[in-house]
């Protein structure tokens, strides 16, 4: 996911990522942030529980006050923040979520209001939505309680989910929906889903491309932009998590698990898995 270095970086923000999102919790005592330049590329949920946030965006200056949330939208703004005036906090959640989960969620949640004409905004202001309380509390829990767990990934990718539902089921929706317009890829959508239910499959890129109703040459650059790897490397690595899965599953032999994790050559399994994991299969149970 792309976020700004500014979150990335500063040792005020505690991180938890999935591969659906990303969740950030903002927490200082200091003096006030003033004019961040952020060049937003991944849309976020923002929830301030202490101070106050400004975003000055090319449509103008959005304020996200104490309890209030906002879902921001990809572009350019100037951020400051404002410390809680009663004891001079600042404390807010980020959630960074993952295009391929707003992609699900534009395409397979259509808006149960008639759609909206008019040109969509950089930044929707989600004020007195009780409803997502009881949402943050429980991505405070993650960090408080679970963090150190290797679950915890599992976690944010269900929470990130769970937040674009709860979206779905008020009179946000519709406005969601139609933020989301300019930023999902219908074409980047449909290719993730052959990928998804195919990688475990022996294809040429020939057939990868079919498939995908593409060239060889746009296929493997969309595949590069999309995943950030090639797609025979993408694609084996993908399968030896797979195969770890199926071994610590402990049902089946080894050249079962390079069978159905889409290896036809178990020698070449038990190198690559090696190569991955420091020890051959059959020395990883």
């Amino acid at each position: 996911m792309k976020f700004p270095e500014y979150f990335n970086k500063n040792p005020k923000f505690n991180i938890l990522e999935g591969k659906s999102g990303k969740v950030i919790e903002y927490f200082h005592q200091l003096d006030s942030v003033k004019d961040i330049l952020l060049n937003i590329e991944q849309l976020f949920f923002l929830y301030v529980i202490e101070g106050v946030v400004k975003l000055q965006s090319p449509e103008g200056v959005f304020f996200v006050t104490e309890g209030n949330s906002a879902i921001v939208n990809k572009g350019p703004y100037v951020m400051s923040e404002s410390l809680s005036g009663l004891n001079s906090k600042f404390k807010a959640y980020i959630v960074f979520l993952s295009e391929e989960v707003l992609e699900e969620f534009y395409l397979n949640v259509p808006p149960s209001q008639p759609s909206i004409s008019s040109q969509p905004k950089k930044v929707l202001l989600l004020e007195q939505a009780t409803f997502l309380k009881p949402f943050v509390g429980s991505i405070s829990m993650i960090f408080n309680e679970y963090s150190k767990s290797e679950g915890y990934k599992d976690l944010i990718d269900i929470k990130s989910r769970e937040l674009l539902h709860y979206l779905s089921l008020n009179d946000f929706q519709g406005k969601v929906h139609h933020m989301l317009k300019p930023v999902v890829d219908e074409e980047a959508h449909q290719m993730r889903q052959v990928v998804s239910k195919n990688y475990l499959t022996n294809l040429s890129l020939e057939e990868w491309a079919f498939l995908c109703h593409m060239s060889v040459s746009t296929f493997k650059r969309k595949f590069k932009d999309l995943y950030g790897a090639t797609p025979a490397r993408w694609i084996k690595d993908q399968r030896l998590e797979y195969a770890e899965r199926l071994l610590n599953n402990g049902k089946y032999k080894i050249h079962q698990v390079a069978k159905k994790s889409g290896f036809e050559n178990p020698a070449t399994f038990r190198k690559q898995f090696q190569k991955k994991y420091g020890v051959l299969p059959n020395q990883y149970r």
